[in-house]
């Protein structure tokens, strides 16, 4: 399934809710996934549909306890806590669990654990005993997916499956989670800390007043297994060539049996050890202490692994299940705070032993041996489905792969194989230590966060590799910024944190700066498997892009990761008849790429959603790895040559997005506003709840942070009987608008919008040409000033505004006609047609338009044509007005160097913080030359010259090497390359040289010369 903003799996859900299960037999559902965090998104959704089910939520102590002292202590004690608390009838919160069991609230509501929670605080009743009595009633159970594939968290929780669906959403997470479940690891320091334990048990069955169920013998006896279980261990040879020992599954049975520990002692021992672990909890709450995890805890979970019921049915031990298994021992160091147990004091290594199980297939055979009706996977990232039904032993009968919900114009997908001084990006172990990776990756990323709006994640592909990076961009560079300061320039930068704890305050901090409108955003670094990469939102301006820097394969020396090859390799060679069976080496690099996916994931989470996908490493270009892609990125991907054709694909992609947010506006707010609005009446954007940040979105333009803030006026225009024809013709087009000018001629059915930016005037002479009333041609001469175009300010009176702007098509046309002539306004029509008719770009239109004027010496013409030009090129628009004016201005100054007519912005929408004043004419570098001159003696020889001297320059230079968008302030270096003014500051801040890094192009000979260059050209003069 695709990507979306809700889980997977959320379709799924309501088409179960919508089947008509009645009947003593009607099946439960059961719905699990791998975060309490995604469960209660899903619960949220089922609040937003039709169906009103009964629910249950169930959680652990650990998220549902409101019990003051249970709730502070560990995970693994907390259960121990809780059952000695509830035995001694000593918790006031557990007595009250049947008065409120059945409050209206509690049957009737759909409440996730959050609600659960604050329900129960009101009540003063146990949220976590109130979802269990709430669980045989329900129809929808939600669950981690340990309740569910681990056998004794199930039995715990008295979880019935027979003819249950059950939903495994972020179902890629099933392999690694059903692994985990059939797997343990004992640490020398657990069992160290468990033999201290027993002891303190047997101590404290010697008291004076002691009548538990097992007396100090016991607990002896269980400290001595313990003891001769770590002799054993201690035992084994470990060959000193691979300082490794690697055994069959069954060893585990062997070893254990040793000691007399085996199935048919089992079950004594798990009771001694259960009572062991329920007496330390009652020790350490006598005694004011904080619980913490119990080490005997950990030895009995891993005990039930191997003594599990399932694997027994019928006394059976033929252990035919440790086929599946591994045993692997090795030394290990004990922790520096391990409580080791007298006897053993000044011991500092000792074994780590570990019970590997290589098929998750074992732990979803056991569910669907339970007598389950269904089970459904659902994910973004499960795709290849053929190996993932070979690693779960079950026949999927029926598949489904979606496409996104999104269009293809909502995605930008990249390959960057080279950083902006053209280092290769390889994160594999050879090339991801070297500083120009380093150095080259950081440069690439300050790139980006300029040019990128808001929200930036950037994942790595472990938490070492982010650490060395974030390490050397950190490093001071002399004089300059370092890397690392100059991505805080542009991009508050957050990393994530280890520590689940400190997560949720960091993820606040981030969304709190995304969302603040006097910042450019935020950046937040994350690991490719870490806490982020799944299950936290980055939906709208959040996540505006995300950069992979690189493949996260995991360690080829981890002997996990080597047995698990091995072990799939000799599936297949065993049996060549199973086609859909996977080797070693398909498997490790499938699990690099679904960590890539998911990372991928956490942009364009919804409809309405956009990003960028940025993929920094030069092996995404390969066929094969692109092939394992979600099956929704793979059509889209595209390869670049080089960084400066990536970072021009990614600020056209943001430009596009904002055009079609602009021009899509008047549609948005035309259907939520009433179906006929006064003249001069206008609406704010109206606000959907669904999709908040979206809205937000449409604005505030992300590149663009306290400016343009857009107001939308819609204008029903009336209309005059004999106009009729035309009211019932298609839509007005930008040529009709010219042609019929007055207000009755244009359509009723059509609304004229007007977008009415919160700009400075262009002057105030504009000002005043834009309210004259002209009553006819006639009075017009050779030399009269045109029409400015409508004044970008407020406007005091919106309806004079909107009156004024009906009349000024029909007042620039009958001067237009005037001053080009009948055969200049046909030229100027069919420059309009092949502009509407798309035969044209809207370059190609300003050019057509400059050298029509040019011809006819009305280039003052071109400022009147604004008010046709479409919103979204009107600053395009603007710039090359402005250029023409320098280039006149400075004809007779002989200058190179062209100051703005106003307060310039960078290329990222922001302020540039120069004055509007011209700065001095300083003398050109010797490696650097504007791009534009003219000069001439007469003054209107001076204007023609300068004008065809723009007109070809912009014909040449129509895009920046750099930016890709038209060029504003053109210098060029010595090959030639020509970039905007802003594109070669922002690159000489990495290095002095060629942005495109072309071999003709050499350094940039004096560095003091060209910050000379610069530093006159941003003097303020006054």
């Amino acid at each position: 399934m695709s990507p979306s903003s809700t889980p997977r799996s959320r379709p799924v859900l309501l088409w179960v809710c919508k089947e008509d299960f009645i009947g003593i037999d009607a099946p439960k559902i059961i719905y699990a996934s791998r975060t309490h965090s995604q469960l209660a998104q899903t619960v949220s959704e089922l609040k937003n549909t039709a169906y009103k089910p009964k629910i249950c939520v169930l959680g652990s102590r650990e998220h549902l306890c409101i019990h003051p002292e249970v709730k502070v202590a560990s995970n693994s004690s907390q259960a121990a806590l809780c059952r000695q608390k509830v035995s001694k009838k000593a918790c006031e919160f557990h007595k009250r669990v049947n008065d409120v069991k059945a409050e209206p609230k509690f049957e009737n509501e759909i409440m996730d654990i959050e609600d659960i929670v604050k329900f129960g605080f009101q009540h003063q009743a146990c949220p976590y005993y109130l979802t269990r009595e709430n669980q045989q009633r329900a129809d929808i159970i939600f669950l981690p997916y340990n309740y569910l594939i681990d056998a004794n968290a199930r039995k715990s929780q008295n979880i019935d499956l027979k003819n249950c669906i059950i939903i495994f959403d972020e179902a890629h997470n099933l392999e690694s989670s059903c692994g985990e479940a059939t797997s343990f690891e004992i640490t020398p320091t657990d069992l160290a800390n468990s033999i201290r334990e027993a002891q303190i048990c047997r101590d404290y069955a010697l008291k004076p007043g002691y009548f538990g169920e097992y007396d100090e013998n016991a607990f002896e006896i269980l400290k001595a297994l313990l003891v001769a279980l770590e002799a054993e261990i201690d035992k084994l040879e470990i060959p000193s060539s691979t300082q490794e020992l690697i055994k069959p599954g069954d060893f585990m049975y062997e070893l254990l049996n040793r000691i007399k520990i085996n199935s048919d002692t089992f079950e004594h021992l798990q009771r001694v050890m259960d009572t062991a672990v329920n007496m330390l909890a009652t020790i350490e709450s006598d005694e004011g202490k904080r619980p913490h995890k119990y080490a005997l805890n950990h030895i009995l979970s891993a005990l039930k692994t191997v003594f599990r019921t399932d694997f027994f049915p019928h006394g059976d031990q033929a252990h035919t299940h440790t086929k599946y298994y591994k045993v692997h021992i090795k030394n290990e160091e004990l922790a520096p705070n391990a409580n080791v147990w007298a006897a053993n004091r000044g011991k500092t290594v000792g074994r780590k032993i570990s019970y590997w199980c290589f098929s998750p297939g074992l732990a979803m055979k056991d569910l669907v041996d339970q007598g389950v009706r269904s089970i459904i996977l659902a994910s973004g990232t499960l795709a290849p489905l053929d190996s993932f039904a070979s690693e779960f032993h079950i026949d999927f009968e029926l598949r489904l792969e979606n496409p996104h919900i999104i269009d293809a114009n909502q995605a930008l997908i990249a390959v960057v194989p080279k950083g902006p001084s053209g280092h290769t990006f390889n994160s594999s172990y050879e090339t991801r230590k070297t500083a120009d990776y380093k150095s080259d990756l950081g440069n690439a990323i300050v790139n980006f966060s300029r040019i990128i709006p808001d929200g930036l994640l950037v994942f790595f592909p472990s938490y070492s590799v982010m650490a060395d990076c974030i390490a050397a961009w950190k490093q001071p560079m002399g004089p300059s910024k370092s890397i690392w300061d100059r991505i805080n320039h542009h991009k508050k930068a957050f990393i994530e944190p280890k520590n689940k704890q400190e997560l949720g305050q960091t993820m606040d901090d981030f969304y709190k700066k995304v969302a603040d409108a006097n910042t450019t955003g935020a950046v937040f670094f994350a690991v490719c498997r870490g806490k982020v990469s799944e299950g936290v939102d980055f939906a709208d301006s959040r996540g505006r892009a995300v950069v992979v820097t690189g493949i996260p394969y995991a360690s080829s020396r981890d002997p996990k990761v080597i047995l698990k090859k091995k072990f799939l390799d000799d599936v297949q060679a065993s049996d060549r008849s199973v086609t859909t069976s996977i080797s070693g080496n398909e498997w490790y690099k499938q699990q690099a790429i679904r960590a890539v996916n998911q990372a991928i994931g956490r942009v364009i989470r919804h409809r309405k959603d956009y990003g960028a996908i940025l993929l920094c490493d030069e092996r995404f270009a390969s066929p094969a790895i692109i092939s394992q892609l979600s099956g929704w990125v793979r059509p889209f991907v595209k390869v670049c040559n080089n960084f400066g054709e990536a970072q021009g694909q990614v600020t056209k992609f943001f430009k596009s997005i904002e055009s079609v947010k602009e021009s899509s506006l008047g549609e948005h707010n035309k259907k939520s506003s009433a179906s006929n609005m006064n003249v001069g009446n206008h609406h704010a954007l109206h606000t959907d709840g669904n999709l908040r940040p979206s809205t937000e979105q449409l604005i505030r333009n992300p590149s663009k942070r306290n400016e343009n803030i857009l107001i939308e006026h819609e204008t029903t225009m009336s209309s005059s009987s004999e106009d009729a024809s035309f009211r019932r013709s298609k839509k007005v087009s930008l040529l009709d608008t010219l042609n019929f000018s007055k207000v009755g001629e244009i359509q009723e059915e059509s609304k004229q919008t007007l977008t009415l930016s919160f700009h400075k005037t262009t002057t105030g002479q504009n000002q005043t040409k834009g309210r004259n009333k002209t009553s006819s041609v006639s009075g017009l001469s050779k030399t009269s000033k045109v029409i400015g175009p409508v004044t970008d300010g407020q406007p005091a009176d919106i309806t004079a505004s909107v009156e004024m702007s009906k009349n000024h098509a029909q007042k620039y046309k009958e001067q237009l006609k005037f001053l080009v002539g009948s055969d200049g306004y046909l030229h100027f029509q069919q420059l309009l047609r092949d502009y509407s008719s798309m035969a044209s770009t809207i370059n190609q239109l300003i050019d057509g338009l400059i050298q029509l004027f040019e011809e006819h010496q009305q280039l003052e013409l071109l400022k009147g044509f604004e008010f046709f030009i479409p919103p979204k090129h009107r600053e395009l628009f603007r710039g090359i007005v402005n250029e023409l004016d320098m280039a006149r201005q400075n004809t007779s100054e002989d200058s190179h160097l062209m100051p703005p007519t106003s307060k310039r912005k960078r290329d990222d929408g922001r302020d540039d913080g120069r004055d509007d004043g011209r700065a001095e004419s300083p003398e050109p570098d010797a490696n650097m030359q504007h791009a534009s001159s003219a000069s001439s003696d007469e003054e209107r020889s001076q204007t023609q010259n300068v004008s065809a001297s723009a007109i070809e320059n912009r014909r040449r230079l129509k895009d920046c090497e750099v930016c890709n968008r038209t060029v504003k302030l053109p210098f060029a270096s010595k090959c030639g390359h020509t970039c905007c003014l802003d594109c070669w500051k922002q690159y000489l801040d990495i290095r002095l040289e060629c942005p495109l890094q072309c071999k003709n192009a050499g350094s940039i000979d004096s560095e003091e010369s060209l910050n000379y260059v610069l530093n006159r050209y941003e003097t303020d003069t006054g």
